[in-house]
């Protein structure tokens, strides 16, 4: 849940639009994850243990510290004139950005999977379920929490760069802190600790609005005044989705979608 909060510690390092240099596109996207990499252990190493509630409120107030300096620079532009070199990648279009999205992504889900399986996936489990036993252990777990740190900021790097040519422009006003609350949502209803719970979470949320909105029109008819309330009903179904889930599914999707398989793979047997 915390992790999901730190996502908008860069949203305020400029991305270039979409086929800004030929050569740049591999280059750029894990330069963008490396820079994340390193700002992470430059802006958290030096604050001592990472423990408690601190471990989430550090990055909100990171992130506003980072949004103001990248509004006032002058190699960022500013809040209203960012850098928008123009593309020159002509054959990148929205359509063909799918194909260099999609494998970006299975190789990450791929590598993040197979992450818990290293000796540094079992640490960040161990430091997860309970930090003062894995100390106890012998697990270094300042180092680790910074890692994971890192990790995550190396994830959002690169999210950021295919973001970037895939909208052309970056601005900080485009990730306000809903954004933030947002994924961190879709942790929450994917699944806690979940591979496959970040991808269901991300997916339940991005089509609950498409419903309401098509809900909505549907019924317009016969409540003529729904519309204008679409805004503050998707805010609503929002939080009671979130705290419904919270209630009655605290593991979330990926726990639901394991013990539907299971029941399926055990049907018509019990045992």
């Amino acid at each position: 849940m915390r992790r999901s909060l730190r996502w908008g510690l860069h949203d305020g390092v400029p991305g270039q639009p979409r086929g800004a240099v030929p050569v740049r596109l591999p280059a750029g996207r894990n330069g963008h994850g490396a820079g994340g990499h390193g700002l992470r252990h430059s802006v958290l190493a030096p604050q001592g243990p990472l423990s408690g509630d601190g471990d989430a409120r550090r990055p909100l107030h990171h992130r506003v510290h980072l949004l103001a300096l990248g509004g006032s620079h002058r190699w960022r532009g500013g809040h209203q004139r960012p850098l928008s070199p123009d593309p020159r990648l002509r054959f990148l279009t929205d359509s063909r950005l799918f194909f260099l999205i999609v494998p970006a992504c299975i190789a990450h889900l791929y590598f993040a999977k197979n992450l818990f399986r290293t000796r540094v996936g079992k640490a960040f489990v161990a430091i997860r379920d309970q930090d003062i036993s894995a100390e106890v252990m012998g697990v270094d777990v300042f180092r680790y929490k910074l890692l994971s740190f890192a990790v995550s900021s190396f994830y959002v790097g690169v999210a950021g760069s295919l973001l970037a040519y895939q909208a052309r422009i970056i601005s900080p006003e485009n990730f306000p802190l809903s954004v933030a609350i947002d994924h961190l949502g879709m942790i929450i209803i994917g699944g806690l600790g979940s591979v496959l719970g970040s991808i269901l979470g991300a997916v339940f949320l991005t089509l609950l609005p498409e419903v309401l909105r098509l809900a909505t029109s549907v019924l317009s008819g016969s409540f003529p005044h729904l519309v204008q309330l679409f805004t503050p009903l998707k805010v609503a179904v929002f939080g009671l989705t979130i705290v419904l889930f919270l209630v009655f599914e605290p593991d979330g999707l990926a726990d639901l979608w394991r013990r539907v398989r299971n029941w399926f793979r055990l049907y018509p047997f019990s045992y």
